[in-house]
């Protein structure tokens, strides 16, 4: 900074951001506007600063940002994935004609058969693009969130096999949310598989319930959950954890880091996209080789909501 403030003495007034951390890690951003001050007979003196703590716009700066590039995203994704399933509807409709109408001893009749697997897997990997663009039909209902977790465990332990150890924590109030039910299971047991991805040598999977109610805006690094009452789902894992460029990515549509066919980068994508529909939020705290959790908010409903 004051080799920076040392080339004012050549007449220059400047404007520049600074970055930087306390001593808790906690990050500040400032803005610095430096000119420099000449005596009468024309001879540099020093400089004038004036710093000004930025920190909280530069943070919805970005955040705005951020959900600009998710929004531009989502009517991408929207857009290809409707004219994509409109194309895959004629495939499927005419190769099941012709099958209906050659016998299956007939050599084509296989082919017919990868043809119309192959349709139909493009078909699901469409529909996961349409839920992550809010364009899927959804049948939502009231669910009590802790019922309905309960139910998906026998699930969720045949999904994260036997090297990992699975613990509960559910709220002891009921927490009603309004949502799909098909797409409150796709949420949870994503979720869960991005965790055993990252736990391979085994670990300790947390799934936990707790009612919030919070007067203020709960701040994290994607948006401000607005002051509310939520049922609060977190999916804990002490996996390998992520570093700050993924976390950035995780939720765009086709972004993966696993390897090729290991995964499409349409999970979390899809997850961002039925928790944004259901009216809640979903946030990500991760380190990398210290595990990950995910928070998802949603909002309390009464029972007789509809």
């Amino acid at each position: 900074v004051l080799e920076h403030f040392e080339k004012r003495k050549y007449g220059v007034s400047d404007s520049y951001l600074l970055r930087y951390k306390d001593e808790e890690g906690k990050q500040y951003a400032v803005r610095v506007n430096s000119s420099p001050i000449f005596d009468n007979h024309g001879n540099f003196k020093g400089v004038l600063a004036v710093i000004t703590d930025v920190s909280e716009l530069t943070e919805l700066s970005e955040k705005l940002a951020s959900a600009r590039k998710m929004e531009s995203l989502v009517r991408i994704a929207g857009g290809i994935a409707h004219d994509f399933n409109n194309v895959l509807t004629v495939i499927t409709g005419n190769v099941d004609l012709i099958m209906n109408k050659i016998s299956p001893d007939d050599p084509i009749y296989t082919y017919l058969e990868q043809i119309n697997k192959a349709a139909w897997r493009a078909a699901e990997l469409t529909k996961m693009m349409l839920t992550f663009s809010r364009r899927q039909l959804a049948n939502p209902m009231v669910l009590e969130l802790n019922t309905e977790i309960q139910k998906l465990i026998p699930k969720l332990k045949e999904l994260i096999g036997e090297k990992i150890k699975l613990k509960t924590d559910f709220s002891e109030n009921p927490l009603n949310v309004y949502i799909d039910r098909e797409h409150l299971e796709t949420v949870v047991v994503n979720v869960v598989a991005n965790s055993v991805d990252a736990m391979p040598e085994g670990g300790i999977l947390k799934i936990k319930t707790e009612h919030v109610d919070s007067p203020t805006p709960l701040r994290n690094p994607y948006f401000d959950v607005p002051p509310g009452e939520y049922a609060l789902l977190s999916i804990e894992d002490t996996g390998t954890g992520m570093t700050n460029e993924v976390k950035e990515h995780i939720f765009e549509p086709f972004y993966t880091t696993k390897g090729i066919g290991r995964g499409t980068g349409l999970g979390l994508s899809t997850v961002y996209g039925i928790i944004k529909q259901a009216k809640g939020f979903i946030d990500v705290k991760s380190e990398l080789n210290k595990g990950t959790t995910f928070d998802i908010f949603l909002p309390i409903v009464s029972k007789d909501k509809k």
